[in-house]
C-alpha cells in the first residue's frame, strides 16, 4: 500500500535541484534549469543521457538529483511493463503507485508543488481501501472476470494509454498524468457491482460437473447515474477534474452503451478533446488478444 509513511520517505519535490519533464518523442527524461532543458536522461537507464553544452560540471550533481526524482511515484508511471502486471503479487501496490504518480505528475504540469496533493490522493485510497475494488471483477463474464479483475484491468488501461501517447502527437507530454488519472479511474463505477457465487461446470475431459467461482450482478449500482457518469461523479470527490478529464471518464464506452440522443455530446467531446478518444482506445486495446 502507498500509505502516509511511504510520501512521508520520499525526496520532497521542493527539495529537488532541477525540474524533469517526460519527453515523449525522444522518449527520455529532460532535466529542467530556469526554464531551458540542460540534459536528457533515458527512461530505463539513468546512467545514459546527453547534456546541453557547459554543464559538464554538472554531472554528478545531475545524476544525483535524477536518483532521488527516481524514487518518487512521478517515474513509476513510464516504469511498468505488461510482464509486471502479468506476476505481480501485490497488484494494488502497482495500482496505488500509479495513482500516486499521476496525480503529482498532473500537478507538476500545471506548476503546483504535488507534495501539496498528497491530502486529496490519500483520502482517495483510504476511501478505495474500504470497498471491494481491489477484489472485484472487471466484469460478470466478459473480461477480467475474476477476483482483483477490476484492479488489473485499470492498470492495463493505463498502460496502453501511456502506449498511445506516443501516438497521439497531439497529446503533449502535460496530459499524461490526465491520461493515467482517467485510465485508472474510469471503471470506479462498477465498484460494489458484482458478487460471487458457485456455479457447475461440467467438465469436458471427465464429464464430471465441478463447482466453478463465477460473478453476477449485485442487483442496484452503488450509484445509478450511469456508466461513465457514475465514475465521473465518484472521481470528482477526490480530484478536482478539468473538462477534458471528466469527458474522458464520462465517454469512456464510446458509442458502445451510449444512448441515440447522446451521439452529438458524444461526437462534439471526442472532437474537442483528444483524451476522449484517448481513454476510448486504450480500454478497447486492453481487451484485445492479439
Amino acid at each position: 500500500m502507498f500509505t502516509a509513511e511511504k510520501f512521508q520517505s520520499l525526496p520532497r519535490y521542493s527539495d529537488l535541484k532541477y525540474k524533469y519533464m517526460y519527453d515523449l518523442t525522444n522518449r527520455c527524461w529532460n532535466v529542467l534549469e530556469d526554464f531551458g532543458v540542460i540534459a536528457s536522461i533515458d527512461t530505463h537507464d539513468p546512467s545514459v543521457f546527453t547534456q546541453s553544452s557547459g554543464v559538464v560540471a554538472k554531472d554528478l550533481e545531475i545524476l544525483e538529483d535524477f536518483s532521488n526524482f527516481s524514487k518518487r511515484p512521478e517515474w513509476r508511471l513510464f516504469n511498468i511493463n505488461d510482464n509486471e502486471i502479468l506476476t505481480s503479487v501485490n497488484l494494488y501496490d502497482v495500482y496505488e503507485k500509479l495513482l500516486v504518480g499521476s496525480v503529482f505528475l498532473r500537478e507538476i504540469s500545471n506548476d503546483r508543488n504535488p507534495d501539496d496533493s498528497w491530502k486529496h490522493v490519500e483520502k482517495a485510497l483510504n476511501w478505495l481501501r474500504t470497498t471491494d475494488f481491489y477484489r472485484a471483477p472487471a466484469s460478470s463474464r466478459f473480461h477480467e472476470s475474476f477476483d482483483g479483475g477490476l484492479c488489473f484491468h485499470s492498470i492495463k488501461v493505463a498502460q496502453r494509454a501511456i502506449e498511445l501517447m506516443y501516438s497521439f502527437k497531439f497529446c503533449d507530454e502535460s496530459r499524461i498524468g490526465s491520461a493515467v488519472l482517467c485510465a485508472l479511474t474510469h471503471d470506479w463505477c462498477k465498484i460494489g457491482l458484482y458478487e460471487p457465487y458457485t456455479k457447475n461446470v461440467k467438465n469436458e475431459s471427465t464429464g464430471v460437473w465441478e463447482k466453478e467461482r463465477a460473478f453476477r450482478y449485485k442487483g442496484d449500482a452503488m450509484i445509478n447515474l450511469g456508466h461513465g457518469v457514475s465514475s465521473m461523479f465518484l472521481v470528482s470527490k477526490f480530484f478536482k477534474l478539468s473538462l477534458e478529464e471528466a469527458s474522458a471518464i464520462r465517454w469512456h464506452m464510446g458509442a458502445y452503451r451510449t444512448d441515440s440522443n447522446e451521439f452529438n455530446e458524444l461526437q462534439s467531446s471526442n472532437e474537442q478533446y483528444p483524451l476522449c478518444h484517448l481513454i476510448q482506445f486504450a480500454d478497447q486495446l486492453s481487451l484485445v488478444k492479439y
